[in-house]
């Protein structure tokens, strides 16, 4: 997954018009996905459920406040 992060990550500051934005949206799928993959270790390998209302009270807040701010 890192590798195409920074693929992408290349490919929008090398271009004029999606420098910004594009570097913006790689960043943020970036995040969103470690926190898809945290969550989704914590779910199969816990059975500890403070880490797992942790985590997903983390993911859906991180999820919330980009759909609100944005």
């Amino acid at each position: 997954m890192f590798t195409c992060v920074h693929r992408m990550m290349g490919y929008c500051q090398g271009h004029q018009t999606l420098r910004h934005q594009g570097t913006a949206f790689v960043k943020t799928i970036k995040e969103l996905m470690q926190l898809l993959l945290e969550y989704r270790a914590v779910i199969y390998d816990s059975d500890n459920r403070d880490s797992m209302m942790c985590c997903t009270v983390s993911l859906l807040a991180s999820l919330y406040l980009r759909y609100k701010f944005s």
